[in-house]
């Protein structure tokens, strides 16, 4: 009895070995996918692609082929003070932070809808960019859209 229960402990753990290698696989082959699908619009809005590559910077230009890059400076100061505030963990700061965040999302998702109608799609494209951002940018990266300055 105990060489059936070792049998079958080591094969459950293999087995939820084996997934979580199979999780892992799929989000490197999803970040690498997406990454090209970045690519492949910075290309499309005249930018070079290799500035998608670069995390805050690639920010910077998204906001530069979608809306204007004078308004990421205010996204980056409203995310990272709303985080900062919500880490300290005062009750009074919880709501500020809130506020704070709030705004930034607000910010990104008017990004991704102006990225939307600078390629040419509508809310239905911009709602799939805020929801299913790797997704929606591999479809804009390699459709037939262009771009077009917003």
């Amino acid at each position: 009895m105990p060489d059936t229960f070792a049998y079958l402990s080591n094969t459950a753990g293999t087995t939820v070995l084996v997934f979580i290698y199979i999780i892992i696989i799929g989000v490197n082959c999803l970040t690498l996918l997406s990454a090209v699908g970045k690519w492949k619009v910075y290309t499309k809005a005249g930018v070079e692609g290799w500035k998608s590559l670069i995390p805050v910077y690639s920010t910077w230009i998204d906001f530069g082929i979608s809306w204007n890059a004078g308004i990421c400076p205010v996204y980056y100061v409203c995310t990272l003070t709303g985080s900062f505030l919500l880490s300290v963990g005062e009750r009074y700061l919880t709501l500020a932070a809130a506020c704070l965040l709030f705004v930034g999302c607000i910010l990104s998702s008017v990004k991704e809808y102006k990225l939307a109608k600078a390629f040419g799609h509508g809310l239905g494209f911009a709602l799939g960019l805020i929801v299913l951002q790797p997704l929606f940018i591999v479809i804009l990266g390699f459709n037939r859209s262009r771009y077009r300055r917003p």
